[in-house]
C-alpha cells in the first residue's frame, strides 16, 4: 500500500498516521458521529495513546452516555 503523502511548509508529513487503520474506520467514525471523540484526539490515530489520552476517552464517553462529568463522581463542584 503507497503511504499518502501531504506537503506542509516545505516539509513532508505522512498523513496516513492521522487516519484510522482501515478495519476500525467504520466504527471510529459512528464514534466521531456520537461525539465520543473529543476534539484533540481525532488525529493521529496509528500513534501509541497515552494514559493521559485514555482518560479523556473515557471520561468523554462517561458524560455523553450518562451526562455526568468528573465532579459528579467526587462530589466536587
Amino acid at each position: 500500500m503507497a503511504a499518502l503523502v501531504l506537503v506542509l511548509f516545505a516539509g513532508v508529513v505522512n498523513a496516513s498516521a492521522d487516519l484510522p487503520s482501515s478495519w476500525a474506520l467504520v466504527e471510529v467514525e459512528a464514534a466521531e458521529a456520537l461525539g465520543l471523540v473529543p476534539a484533540g484526539l481525532v488525529l493521529g490515530y496509528r500513534e501509541n495513546t497515552t494514559r493521559q489520552e485514555f482518560c479523556h476517552l473515557v471520561m468523554n464517553l462517561v458524560k455523553v452516555k450518562t451526562g455526568m462529568t468528573i465532579s459528579s463522581f467526587s462530589g466536587k463542584p
